[in-house]
């Protein structure tokens, strides 16, 4: 619950779990999370704790609960307590307010001085369904993604986004319009073809599903090392080796994951895997297609975490699409509103949220769920009321 969105209001990281999750085909001796649980005992890592009986319909399997172990002061609950002693607070919500509009002033005041890394004109981009049918996945969608920020794209299932970058990475041809990498026509094939090398090497993308983006017959430290050698490029790091082993630590995973093959790895290691191809190179924009969509929300956190500190470190610009709204107003800076094909509404990040102007827009917003049951039946009852 601590690694929601909602709880890092005013924070630069999302509370995260430590570690990974275990390899449950050969689980480690004793509890199989101990080493991610902060209060485990001893005895967590010799014997796998038992089932004690909280109430008539609730058990728990923990050794704190065992008579013999020692008191531990729990840590602060989650749960609505935390909405009315904090998040709901006058003082606070004021205070966090006036930080909102000064960044977002500011944002308004800097955006014409900001240098353009990428701009989208008029894009628009069919595909054939039969004979005679043709789908008009993206129509007319222009927009700008500045130097050093991160651009959020959302929208239902179905309204393009995927598309959008597609085209952006010229993974498919979009039938009319421009689309413009520091002034370069990445449309244009004689434009494109004369920037190739760059072209591939400062642009990078991340892919939704990363079982499929991964090749399954090769090994991490070959799927780290493969850019390089398209390139033909020789690593900082002198070696391929060493450059494959710095940039799995450089994600968070240890060297021990170098001589593995991607199905034998979980699906949020699998997705740190395609991130550090992607940083190998040191992009300036990446391009990440829905990274986070089939992770739990504890993975989610730490790949929204590595997201930040990259943009942070390294400066890369983001194009961010997401499903989550509260994870997109977390780490995006502009956001845009995508809908049947049609970007409908797009400005900075907290604009958009608190004074959004399109009716589907305020549809998408009115949708985030709120972690308080509370607060949830509030609102439904101010629905109904309405």
């Amino acid at each position: 619950m601590q690694a929601l969105p909602a709880y890092a209001k005013g924070k630069e990281m999302l509370h995260v779990i430590p570690g990974m999750p275990p390899v449950l085909i050969d689980p480690p001796r004793g509890d199989a999370f101990a080493c991610r649980n902060e209060y485990a005992l001893a005895i967590d890592y010799e014997k796998e704790p038992p089932m004690f009986r909280i109430s008539d319909t609730h058990y728990a399997a923990t050794w704190l609960l065992d008579e013999r172990a020692p008191e531990i002061k729990p840590p602060s609950p989650v749960c609505s307590s935390f909405f009315a002693e904090g998040y709901q607070r006058e003082g606070c919500e004021e205070t966090a307010e006036r930080k909102k509009t000064s960044v977002v002033e500011e944002c308004q005041n800097d955006a014409e001085n900001r240098e353009t890394l990428v701009a989208v004109n008029h894009l628009t981009k069919s595909f054939s369904i039969g004979k005679r049918n043709v789908h008009k996945a993206v129509d007319d969608v222009s927009f700008r993604i500045y130097k050093g920020e991160v651009f959020g794209l959302v929208g239902e299932s179905g309204s393009g986004k995927s598309t959008v970058a597609n085209c952006v990475m010229n993974l498919c041809k979009p039938d009319s319009g421009e689309i413009l990498y520091k002034e370069i026509d990445t449309c244009c094939s004689k434009e494109f073809r004369k920037n190739k090398k760059m072209l591939q090497c400062e642009r990078q993308i991340i892919f939704q599903d990363s079982t499929s983006s991964l090749n399954p017959r090769m090994k991490v430290k070959d799927i780290l090392s493969e850019p390089f050698r398209i390139q033909h490029i020789t690593p900082k790091r002198g070696t391929l080796s060493a450059e494959a082993a710095f940039q799995l630590t450089y994600v968070g995973l240890d060297n021990s994951y170098l001589e593995k093959y991607p199905s034998e790895l979980s699906g949020g290691q699998r997705q740190r895997v395609a991130i550090a191809r992607a940083v190998a190179m040191e992009p300036e924009l990446l391009v990440a297609d829905e990274p986070i969509a089939s992770l739990d929300v504890s993975i989610q956190a730490q790949i929204v975490n590595l997201f930040r500190h990259l943009q942070k470190e390294h400066g890369f610009s983001f194009l961010f699409i997401a499903h989550d709204l509260s994870m997109v107003r977390f780490l995006c800076d502009r956001v845009g509103v995508m809908h049947d094909g049609k970007l409908v509404e797009v400005g900075n990040v907290e604009d958009i949220f608190r004074h959004p102007k399109h009716p589907y827009t305020k549809a998408l917003i009115e949708s985030i769920p709120i972690p308080d049951p509370r607060m949830e039946r509030q609102r439904a009852g101010e629905k109904e009321h309405e």
